[in-house]
C-alpha cells in the first residue's frame, strides 16, 4: 500500500473535491457526501469481461488487453517499439486520471512460424484452372519449388510441392489454397510423385499453401530459424510469451531449451504456448499440455488437418483438458472474419465467440480482424461485450462442482487451498478475490476454478503482472514494494508454499444474509449443456445416426426434381417454402415436384410454409433513383400506410430536406425521441429526434448508405401495432390449407393471442385442422412474452437474422439458449434459423465460426436447424446440407446424454403425467444400458415427443398408422418415422407391428443387429402409448458386433448459464454501459474480517465482498467493482478483526 499511495490528499468520489487525508478512510467529507448520494445497486453489466482479448497490431486503434505479433525478418521491432510506447502512454494517462495504478497490463506474444508446405511456381506465372475430375500429378521438388514450374496439358496438371517426399496413401486427401482445392490420391508411383483427382473447380496460383490431413509434418530446419527469432527478437524485446508450433513434447522442450540459453536476458521469465495445428498435436496433446504453460487452438489450420466438422469437438476437447490441468488456453483463427470488411459480425460468429467463452477459454485471439481489418475497434469491443454478457450468466457453483469432481485426487497442497478459497468465495457470493504473490502458479490455480468474480493479483514482479493479464479473470496490480501489512507476516505466496491460509471479509452485520438464493421462473432461465467424448470420436468418422433435423428452404437453386432428390439424399428432413419467394403458381409447381420425389423415395418429409407476416417497408423514390443518406444528416419519416407503393420520397433541392415514406401507419405511436429505426437489414440506422405530427417524425442518420425502394424496416424494442395476418397472409394461409401443408410458420409473433388468431383462421378453412403452428421469435416483444407464446404454439423458430436487428446483437447467443431451454423443458420442437452456414452460399466449405455454431446448436439439443439462403440461393445446396449433417452427427456423438436427461428432469414439473413419467424412465434406461433403439407406438405422436424431450442417446423409431403424425414428428429431435397401415387400435396384433418396426430399423441402419431395444407401447388393451404407456425390452435380430472402444479417458464438459430476460433485451446494458467507469466501493460500506480457525495469522488471498450501506440483517446485497481507490479507502486490517473505514459502532 505504501508503494501505491504517496499523496497526502483524498479525492472525494461523490463530489470530486480534494480533501485532506487524516487517517485512511476517516474522511468525514466523503462519508457525508456519500450519505446524500442516491443508493442504487450497481449494474453488473458494467464489469470488465474476465475472458481476455488478444489482437494482431494493425495501423491505429486503442490499446487492447494483449498483443500477438509475428516478426517478418525481425522488421517487427519498430512495431513493437510503437506498441510499448502506446501502452506506456495509455497506462500513464489512466493513472493520471484516477491517481492510482490501473489493474491492467499489456504484454507481447511472439508468434513463431510453422512448417509450411507450398505449391511451386507456374508456367509463365499464369494461374491453372483446375476443374472437378481433372487428373493432378503432385511432385515433391523440395527447395527448388521457387524455380520449378507447374503446368497443365490436355491429360493432367502437374504441380510441384516444397517437400522432399510425399507420404500419402491411396484415398488420402491433399488440400491446396487454404482447403479450397481438394485432391483425392488415386496412385502413389513413388515417394516423390503421386497422382490424384481434383474434387473442386478453382484456379490455382503460385506459392499457395498445401495441407495433408492427419499426417505428421517435417519440421526440418524450422528450429534453426526459430532459435534466431527467439534470441534476436523475443528476448531482446522482453516478450512475455512465445507461441510455438508443437507436434510432440520434444517441440515444447526445444523451445524451453532455447529460452534457457538466454537466461541472462530474462529467458526463464518467458512462457511457452504450444499451438495445436494438426492431428499429430492432438494425438500427443496430453504430453504437450504437461510441459507447456498453455495452448493455442489454431482452428484455421486445424480445420484443414482434421475433418472440418470435427473442429468444434477438438476445440472443446482441448479446452477442457487444459482447464483440468490448470493451463492457459487461447482460441484463435476465424473468430470474426466478417469484421475485416463489415462493422458488424454475423450471428454465427457472435454465437461462436460466446460459446468459446462458455467453454472456458482464457483468451480469444483476433488476427486478421485487427491486423488488416477495416474495423479493429469494433472487433475488439464486440468480443469484450459478448464475453462480459455471457460471463454474467454463468452458473459458477455448478461449474465449480464439475471441475472439482474431475480433478484427480488427492490434490497438491497449493491447489487444495486454492480450491477451498474459491469454494468459500462462491459460497458467500463474494464480489472479489485478491491474492498477493510473486509467482503466477497460485494465481493461475485460482483462475482454474473460475470463481466468477475478478481476481486481483497484487505483485511486485512485472513479469507476473504481465502473465496474469492473459489468464481468465486475473487483473494485475503491480506494487512498488512488498512491505507487509500490519499482522501479515507472509505477504507474498510462493509456488512451493503449503502452510497457507486465506481470509474472507463479508459486508455488514455478522448475522446478515449476504447470499442470493437461486430460483427458476419466467424471468430467469437456466441453460445447460454437457458433452462427453474422447480422442477417437474426434479423429474417426461419426457412426451414430443423426438426431438433429435439417430444414431446407426450397428456392430456385434446388426446386427441380433433381435438386430435391439431392437434398433428400444429403439429409433433408423438412422442406420450407417461403411465400416471399415466388407466386402461388410457382409454389404449387414446387409442391407437386416435392411430393413426387417424396413418394418415389419413400420419404415422410414434412412441408413447412413461411408466411410474410408483419412487414414495414420504405416507400418508392422520385424517379426511382436511390438516395444517399450520410451520417449526421436529418431526415423526415412520413407514415403513408398502404400508399407506400405509389408515394414517392424525395430530396428538396432548395432546403435539402429528405423525406422518406414508411408503410407503417402507427409509426409515430410506436416511436419516441431516442428510438432507433433500422432500414435495409440494419445497413441504415436512424435515431428519432422529435415527432413533427401524427404522421411525421424527424430523425438523424447514425449509419448511412444509399437507400433504395421498398426496403425492410425494423423498430427495435417496439411492439408493432399491426395485425398478425395481413390480407396477403390470409390468401397464403388459404393456399397452405388447400395444398396440405404440415406446418405454418408465423413471423413476428408478439403474444399468445397472435398464435390463437392464426389457429382460429386455420380451423375455419378446409384442411386447416391438422396444420401445426410454428411461432417465429423475431423481436423483443416475442422474447418478453415467450412463456405464453410457447404454451400456445406447436413449435417455435428462433429467427436469428431478424432477431439480431431487434435485440442487441451480442445477446443473440443468450436469447437463443433461453428459448431453446424453455422449449426443451416444455417438450416442444424448437428450430434455429438464420446465417447457419451463410458462407456456403458461394463457398464449398463453411467458416470455422459457422461450423462451431452449428455444432453448438447440437450441444444445446435444438430439434432442428434451418438452412435458408444456403439452399434456396446457394451454389451447391446439397453440399450445404451434407456439411450440416456431418457437423451435427459429429457433435451429437459428444452430447452427454446422462447429464442432459438429469437437467431436463429436474426442471420439469413433478409428479408428471403417466405418459411423461414412463417416457422419462425409458429414455434414462436407454442411456444407462447403452441400448440400440427406442421404439414408440404412437397414434398422435404425444408419447414419441415425450421420449424425445429427454434426449436418449439412441434413435427413436415412431410406429404409427398416420402419415401426418409421422411428418410432424420429423420436426422433433431423434424421431424417425415408420408407417404401418396395419397398426391395430387395440393391443391385439401390436407385436407384429413392433417386429416390423425393429426389422426396418436394423435394415435402415438405425439399430445395430443384436442390440436391445426399448419398446414403449400402450397398455390396458391399447396399442398406442399416448395415454397409458408401458415399457419393455426386445432384442433386434442378428448378431451384435462390438465396436472397438477407445482406451483414452473421455473428456466431460458442462456449461450452466443463467439468463435473465430483461438483461438480455435491455440495450442500456450493452456496449455503451461496458465502457462506463465501474462503480467504486465507498466508505459507507462496512466490512468484517474473520481469521482462520487455526488461529494463525491470515496471510494469503482475500475474498472481498462489498455492498451498499449496512442495513438490517437480511438486507439486499449490492455487489460493486473493486478498484484501487476502493482498496485505498477500505484497507483490510485482519489482525485487529476490523476495517479502518468502519463507522462508529460497527465491527
Amino acid at each position: 500500500r505504501e508503494g501505491c499511495h504517496k499523496g497526502r490528499v483524498d479525492l472525494c468520489k461523490p463530489c470530486d473535491q480534494r480533501v485532506p487525508r487524516v487517517e485512511p478512510g476517516a474522511c468525514h467529507h466523503a462519508r457525508a457526501c456519500h450519505e446524500q448520494e442516491q443508493q442504487a445497486p450497481p449494474d453488473q453489466s458494467r464489469l470488465l469481461p474476465r475472458t481476455k482479448v488478444l489482437e494482431w497490431p494493425g495501423d491505429a486503434h486503442p490499446a487492447p488487453r494483449r498483443s500477438r505479433r509475428r516478426p517478418a525478418g525481425h522488421d517487427g521491432r519498430e512495431v513493437v517499439d510503437q506498441w510499448n510506447s502506446a501502452c506506456q502512454q495509455y497506462l500513464a494517462e489512466a493513472e493520471e486520471q484516477s491517481g492510482y495504478p490501473p489493474t491492467k497490463r499489456h504484454g507481447l506474444i511472439l508468434h513463431l512460424k510453422s512448417p509450411t508446405i507450398r505449391t511451386s511456381m507456374l508456367w509463365e506465372h499464369k494461374r491453372i484452372a483446375l476443374e472437378e475430375g481433372d487428373v493432378v500429378k503432385l511432385v515433391a521438388v523440395g527447395e527448388t519449388y521457387a524455380s520449378f514450374q507447374g503446368f497443365k496439358d490436355e491429360t493432367s496438371a502437374t504441380i510441384g510441392l516444397s517437400l522432399s517426399k510425399i507420404h500419402v496413401q491411396e484415398g488420402d486427401e491433399v488440400l491446396l489454397s487454404d482447403g479450397q482445392i481438394i485432391i483425392v490420391i488415386t496412385a502413389t508411383p513413388s515417394e516423390t510423385e503421386v497422382h490424384g483427382v481434383c474434387q473442386s473447380s478453382k484456379k490455382l496460383g503460385e506459392r499457395k499453401t498445401c495441407n495433408i490431413p492427419l499426417a505428421k509434418q517435417d519440421t526440418g530446419r524450422l528450429w534453426e530459424e526459430i532459435g534466431e527469432d527467439i534470441s534476436q527478437f523475443a528476448l531482446k524485446n522482453r516478450a512475455e510469451y512465445i507461441s510455438v508450433f508443437a507436434q510432440t513434447r520434444e517441440d515444447v522442450q526445444a523451445a524451453r531449451d532455447l529460452l534457457e540459453k538466454g537466461e541472462d536476458e530474462g529467458g526463464r521469465a518467458t512462457k511457452v504456448l504450444a499451438r495445436v495445428e494438426n492431428a499429430e498435436a492432438l494425438r500427443n496433446y496430453d504430453e504437450i499440455l504437461e510441459l507447456a504453460d498453455g495452448v493455442v487452438i489454431s482452428r484455421g489450420l486445424l480445420g484443414r488437418e482434421i475433418r472440418p466438422e470435427k473442429v468444434a469437438l477438438a476445440q472443446k476437447w482441448c479446452t477442457t483438458k487444459a482447464r483440468l490441468a490448470g493451463k492457459t488456453v487461447l482460441v484463435s483463427d476465424e473468430v470474426m472474419e466478417s469484421v475485416i470488411s463489415n462493422p458488424r459480425p454475423t450471428r454465427a460468429e457472435m454465437t461462436d465467440a460466446a460459446n468459446s467463452v462458455l467453454d472456458g477459454a482464457d483468451a480469444i485471439v483476433l488476427a486478421r480482424e485487427t491486423s488488416i481489418g477495416m474495423f479493429p475497434e469494433s472487433a475488439v469491443s464486440t468480443i469484450g461485450d459478448i464475453a462480459r454478457d455471457v460471463e454474467l450468466g454463468l452458473d459458477t457453483w455448478q461449474g465449480l462442482r464439475w471441475l472439482h469432481n474431475l480433478t484427480p485426487k488427492p490434490m497438491l497442497s497449493l491447489e487444495g487451498v486454492a480450491y477451498s478459497a474459491v469454494s468459500a468465495a462462491v459460497g458467500m457470493s463474494a464480489c472479489l478475490m485478491g491474492i498477493t504473490t510473486n509467482s503466477i502458479v497460485p494465481a493461475r490455480l485460482l483462475s482454474k476454478y473460475r470463481p466468477g468474480i475478478p481476481i486481483i493479483v497484487a505483485t511486485t514482479d512485472p513479469n507476473v503482472a504481465a502473465h496474469a493479464s492473459l489468464i481468465h479473470g486475473l487483473f494485475p496490480l503491480q506494487l512498488e514494494s512488498a512491505a507487509p501489512e500490519e499482522g501479515l507476516t507472509q505477504p507474498m505466496i510462493s509456488e512451493s508454499q503449503i502452510d497457507m491460509q486465506y481470509v474472507t471479509m463479508v459486508v455488514g452485520d455478522e448475522a446478515a444474509d449476504v447470499s442470493t438464493p437461486s430460483f427458476y421462473d419466467g424471468d430467469e432461465t437456466i441453460s445447460y449443456s454437457s458433452t462427453k467424448f474422447d480422442l477417437a470420436s474426434i479423429m474417426e468418422e461419426s457412426r451414430m445416426p443423426r438426431k438433429t433435423k435439417i430444414v431446407c428452404t426450397i428456392g430456385p437453386r434446388c426446386w427441380s426434381e433433381e435438386g430435391i432428390e439431392k437434398l433428400l439424399d444429403s439429409g433433408m428432413d423438412m422442406a420450407k417454402i417461403d411465400f416471399g419467394m415466388g407466386s402461388h403458381a410457382d409454389h404449387q409447381d414446387v409442391l407437386q415436384r416435392l411430393r413426387q420425389v417424396f413418394e418415389r423415395k419413400g420419404s415422410h418429409c414434412a412441408v413447412m410454409m413461411d408466411l410474410k407476416g408483419r412487414e414495414i417497408r420504405t416507400a418508392m423514390l422520385k424517379g426511382h433513383k436511390r438516395v444517399f443518406l450520410k451520417e449526421g444528416q436529418e431526415v423526415v419519416l412520413v407514415a403513408v400506410g398502404g400508399e407506400y407503393t405509389s408515394w414517392e420520397g424525395s430530396v428538396d433541392p432548395q432546403t435539402g430536406e429528405t423525406r422518406i415514406g414508411v408503410s407503417y401507419t402507427n409509426l409515430c405511436k410506436s416511436c419516441r425521441p431516442g428510438s432507433k429505426i433500422l432500414v435495409s437489414e440494419g445497413a441504415i440506422v436512424i435515431e428519432v429526434t422529435e415527432a413533427v405530427s401524427n404522421t411525421e417524425l424527424r430523425g438523424r442518420i447514425l449509419r448511412g448508405k444509399r437507400l433504395g425502394e421498398r426496403k425492410l424496416c425494423n423498430l427495435p424494442g417496439a411492439e408493432l401495432m399491426l395485425p398478425v395476418l395481413g390480407s396477403t397472409d390470409l390468401e397464403d394461409l388459404d393456399f397452405a390449407c388447400r395444398q396440405g401443408a404440415d406446418i405454418v410458420a408465423v413471423p413476428f409473433v408478439q403474444s399468445a393471442e397472435d398464435v390463437e388468431i392464426v389457429r382460429r383462421e386455420l380451423r375455419g378453412r378446409m384442411g386447416g385442422d391438422g396444420v401445426k403452428v410454428a411461432a417465429k421469435i423475431e423481436n423483443a416483444a416475442g422474447v418478453r412474452n415467450f412463456d405464453s407464446i410457447l404454451r400456445a404454439a406447436d413449435a417455435v423458430v428462433v429467427a436469428r437474422a431478424r432477431l439480431g436487428l431487434e435485440v442487441p446483437g451480442e445477446r443473440i447467443a443468450v436469447v437463443q439458449k433461453m428459448i431453446c431451454t424453455k422449449a426443451a423443458i416444455a417438450g416442444k420442437p424448437v428450430m434455429v434459423a438464420g446465417e447457419m452456414l451463410l458462407s456456403m452460399v458461394s463457398s464449398i466449405m463453411p467458416t470455422r465460426a459457422e461450423a462451431t455454431d452449428v455444432a453448438n446448436a447440437a450441444f444445446d439439443s435444438v430439434d432442428a436447424v434451418v438452412l435458408t439462403a444456403e439452399t434456396s440461393n446457394g451454389s451447391r445446396p446439397h453440399l450445404a446440407v451434407a456439411t450440416a449433417s456431418r457437423i451435427l452427427s459429429s457433435a451429437e456423438e459428444g452430447v452427454n446424454s446422462t447429464q442432459l436427461h438429469s437437467f431436463i428432469r429436474d426442471l420439469s414439473a413433478w409428479p408428471a403425467r403417466t405418459t411423461e413419467a414412463i417416457a422419462a424412465a425409458a429414455s434414462s434406461s436407454c442411456t444407462d444400458m447403452a441400448l440400440g433403439l427406442v421404439l414408440v407406438v404412437s397414434a398422435d405422436g404425444t408419447a414419441a415427443r415425450m421420449v424425445a424431450k429427454y434426449r436418449p442417446r439412441a434413435p427413436i423409431l415412431v410406429v404409427s398408422s398416420s402419415a401426418a403424425v409421422l411428418r410432424f414428428c420429423g420436426a422433433s429431435y431423434g424421431l424417425r418415422p415408420f408407417l404401418d397401415p396395419d397398426l391395430p387400435e387395440g393391443g391385439v396384433g401390436v407385436e407384429d407391428s413392433i417386429r416390423r418396426g425393429v426389422e426396418h430399423a436394423v435394415a435402415a441402419g438405425l439399430c445395430p443387429p443384436g442390440r436391445e431395444v426399448m419398446v414403449v407401447r400402450g397398455s390396458g388393451g391399447r396399442a398406442s402409448a399416448d395415454e397409458l404407456p408401458a415399457a419393455s425390452l426386445r432384442q433386434a435380430s442378428g448378431e451384435f458386433e462390438p465396436v472397438n472402444v477407445s482406451t483414452t479417458l473421455p473428456v466431460v464438459t458442462a456449461r450452466v448459464l443463467r439468463i435473465h430476460t430483461a438483461r438480455a433485451l435491455d440495450p442500456a446494458r450493452g456496449a455503451g454501459a461496458r465502457r462506463a467507469s465501474p462503480p467504486c466501493w465507498t466508505p459507507a460500506s462496512t466490512w468484517r474480517a474473520s481469521t482462520s480457525a487455526t488461529g494463525r495469522t491470515p496471510t494469503t488471498s482475500a475474498c472481498w465482498t462489498a455492498s451498499g450501506p449496512s442495513a438490517a440483517p437480511g438486507g439486499p446485497r449490492r455487489p460493486c467493482c473493486w478498484t484501487p481507490r476502493a482498496r485505498r479507502s477500505a484497507r483490510p486490517c485482519c489482525a485487529a478483526g476490523r476495517t479502518s473505514t468502519s463507522p462508529p459502532g460497527r465491527r
